[in-house]
């Protein structure tokens, strides 16, 4: 049984499948990522996408898979830089640091700028993901806080 639960979007790959007797439950909710009133301002459009499975998605999978970001340290202590690669591009840039339980920690859309710091010190040592979005591409770096 597996239930998916997203802030904006749910992206099912060309491939993917539920078995005969599972249960796939996926939603869009607000409830578990959402943003402390400072940073509600500067949230991007949040209509809801839907897309359908198809081939093009294997295409955009494939796009994905690039060096838009890197992250170091890593392990890190609590505080981190998140360094951009995206050229003399400039644009928003939403960026999305999760727990291992899937609840969002930090929800922001910032600027294109090179480096960004963080600081984790006040959460518990463990595994970290930081997504990156930035136009159509979207990448997913874990995190060590140790």
């Amino acid at each position: 049984n597996v239930n998916l639960i997203a802030g904006h979007n749910i992206r099912m790959l060309e491939g993917t499948s539920v078995r005969s007797g599972a249960y796939l439950h996926a939603y869009i909710s607000n409830e578990y990522c959402t943003l402390p009133p400072a940073m509600l301002a500067a949230e991007e459009d949040t209509d809801t996408n839907i897309e359908t499975v198809s081939e093009k998605s294997s295409e955009v999978f494939e796009n994905h898979t690039n060096d838009l970001f890197r992250v170091y340290p890593n392990p890190t202590t609590g505080i981190f830089t998140l360094e951009l690669n995206t050229g003399n591009d400039s644009g928003s840039i939403k960026i999305e640091i999760f727990n291992l339980l899937g609840e969002c920690i930090l929800n922001t859309v910032q600027q294109s700028n090179s480096h960004y710091q963080f600081d984790l010190s006040g959460n518990k040592a463990g595994v970290y993901f930081i997504r990156v979005i930035y136009g159509e591409n979207n990448k997913i770096e874990k995190l060590i806080k140790q």
